[in-house]
């Protein structure tokens, strides 16, 4: 059991400690098997790699790799993924590859001015929609 000392502490929050302790211990050996040079760290090739392998081989854009590593690079703060972040990113990852498709036709859809990217106003709504019609703040 995870100790706390003679800390007086919920046997709720003890619960929680020890699923999140459970949790880490699952991920330790998917991050030692991309973490390739041993950085404690995964740099933007080594999460490239487990983003493919999430995606029965297919390599991730360089823009689909970035995008991960900045939504879930919160930790740190140091380019890299580190076990505290693993599981977002794994997450995230699995997340984006479920609505993937929804939201490429999503883009046609709002792409009104037909330039083949979202204008300001363009992506304001678009974001909107993907938020269940909730607007974004610039």
């Amino acid at each position: 059991r995870l100790g706390f000392g003679d800390a007086h502490v919920s046997q709720e929050r003890m619960d929680a400690a020890e699923r999140l302790m459970e949790e880490m211990r699952m991920l330790k050996p998917i991050f030692k098997k991309y973490d390739a040079d041993q950085s404690n760290k995964m740099e933007a090739g080594e999460l490239e790699k487990l983003l493919r392998d999430l995606d029965d081989g297919k390599d991730p854009s360089q823009l689909e790799r970035d995008f991960i590593m900045k939504l879930c690079d919160k930790t740190c703060v140091n380019d890299a993924i580190d076990m505290s972040e693993l599981h977002r990113a794994i997450v995230a990852w699995k997340v984006y590859l479920e609505q993937k498709d929804q939201m490429q036709a999503k883009l046609v859809e709002f792409d009104t001015s037909g330039s083949g990217q979202l204008e300001r106003d363009e992506l304001k709504r678009y974001l909107a929609d993907l938020n269940g019609g909730i607007e974004v703040e610039d």
